[in-house]
């Protein structure tokens, strides 16, 4: 759902087809993106200079996973700009009590959670216990709330989709190891590899044995 197929067939619409449909969709799919996540920086930051030149170096694949990251995972894209949508919202809601900012953040959770759970959950787990942590107050308890019934009924979304529209041959998240107790230090080496190694800009300078 989240992926550039809704820009593809906006591509076949106008007139494009094949390749051209796939990279037209996919630069129109990135520059939607971009313009949500610099909207949303610029209004955490105050400064639309600023949001622009953060916007633009989350954006520029400086390694090799980072062209997985705008090419080959399409999705991957939109969820990192949905995970911004969740967590600079709410932070603005909390300071300045302005409830369409966390409209905004509960859309991006139901958007996330309906297409997999479970990259929402790794997201807003960390998030609700820094927010309850730091920020003591009635609007962060709201928001914290607000982000769990969005969770709900993004769920509700997906078991829906899932059941009617994209029954799976094989739920590989049943057998999901990202989670299980015995495994968890194993995949914190490979997640900490993976950024320091395989992810970064002297990994495409050298190569990937880096």
């Amino acid at each position: 759902m989240l992926k550039i197929s809704p820009f593809i067939a906006l591509a076949n619409y106008i007139g494009f087809s094949g390749y051209k449909a796939y990279a037209i969709g996919g630069a129109i799919a990135i520059c939607v993106w971009f313009y949500i996540c610099n909207l949303i920086i610029s209004k955490y930051c105050g400064n639309k200079y600023f949001s622009l030149l953060l916007s633009t170096c989350l954006f520029i694949p400086l390694g090799m996973d980072d062209i997985d990251f705008l090419l080959g995972q399409e999705s991957h894209l939109s969820n990192v700009v949905l995970s911004i949508m969740i967590c600079l919202p709410v932070i603005i809601y909390i300071q300045e009590s302005k409830k369409s900012f966390l409209c905004i953040s509960s859309l991006a959770v139901i958007l996330m959670t309906a297409e997999q759970p479970i990259r929402t959950l790794i997201i807003i787990a960390p998030f609700i216990l820094f927010i309850l942590i730091i920020f003591r107050s009635k609007t962060s308890v709201v928001s914290m709330l607000s982000i769990a019934v969005s969770f709900v009924i993004g769920k509700m979304a997906n078991d829906y989709l899932l059941d009617r529209h994209f029954p799976l041959k094989v739920d590989y998240s049943q057998a999901s190891l990202l989670i299980s107790p015995d495994k968890a230090i194993d995949n914190l080496f490979i997640i900490l590899k993976s950024i320091l190694v395989y992810s970064s800009s002297s990994s495409l300078a050298v190569g990937s044995n880096a």
